[in-house]
């Protein structure tokens, strides 16, 4: 509730409904990024635990990457945009136990501590407790060596101070300030036809008319790309303007091609 509100102020050009569904979306994307994350390291890590239980996840996860890129509608994620999920959930859980890592009493080392951390990680998000308060520290206090408990809860408290706390604190200020996003750069429809035997290609409905400086070409979309056809006469401007085309296509997790 809280992650739908503050999108909804933070993109003015969203709605409720729209922001509460994008909340959804990056939730449910974060927690399966986790998984496999997770899955990754404990098999990848020599006696952690639950490492058996490992290997089925990542086939488990595999086969679900495959079913969804090839029984994907339009408006689902494609492989591109997976990918960059477990990107910056790698990235995001990685620094995060970094972090906690180097506040931890000096004789529990970053790869005893990484797979626990996962795991203590994943029980407080389910958990659904603010933080994952309780849920996170019992964990975690289960999975890492015996005799240092008060050090390691004086970690993980100095540890929530900089990785909640204070991001928290500075989010709220900007949150109040509520800046106004740029809206994603929009496909440019140009003001005069489209020329050439491609122009008989837009009747069909499968393309669309897109305006890359002077030119006028029509474009498509397949799952990983951004297409714009051009004629023997049209290949300069299209050359001329791939850098728009460039642009267009990151902006929706795909490649150009013109």
């Amino acid at each position: 509730m809280t992650g739908a509100l503050l999108r909804w102020r933070m993109l003015p050009q969203m709605s409720l409904w729209a922001a509460s569904r994008l909340t959804l979306m990056v939730t449910v994307s974060f927690l399966m990024g986790w998984a496999v994350v997770t899955a990754f390291v404990l098999a990848l890590v020599p006696d952690a635990a639950f490492s058996a239980a490992a290997w089925p996840v990542l086939a488990l996860a595999l086969a679900g990457i495959v079913a969804v890129l090839l029984c994907a509608r339009p408006g689902w994620p494609n492989g591109f945009t997976m990918l960059h999920v477990l990107g910056l959930t790698a990235l995001d859980c990685g620094a995060a136990a970094l972090a906690l890592w180097l506040l931890m009493p000096g004789e529990i080392g970053f790869g005893t501590l990484l797979p626990a951390f996962l795991l203590a990680l994943g029980a407080g998000l389910l958990s659904g407790a603010p933080g994952g308060v309780g849920a996170f520290e019992m964990v975690l206090l289960a999975l890492l060596p015996g005799g240092a408990e008060e050090g390691i809860l004086a970690a993980v408290l100095a540890w929530r101070l900089i990785q909640y706390v204070i991001p928290a604190l500075i989010g709220a200020a900007v949150a109040l300030r509520a800046p106004v996003r740029a809206a994603a750069p929009q496909i440019p429809s140009p003001p005069w036809p489209v020329e050439g035997p491609e122009a008989g290609l837009l009747r069909q409905g499968h393309l669309f008319p897109l305006a890359l400086g002077r030119t006028a070409l029509a474009a498509g979309r397949t799952r990983h790309a951004l297409i714009a056809l051009h004629g023997p006469g049209g290949r300069q401007g299209a050359a001329a303007s791939l850098h728009e085309l460039r642009g267009l296509a990151q902006a929706e997790a795909r490649v150009p091609s013109a």
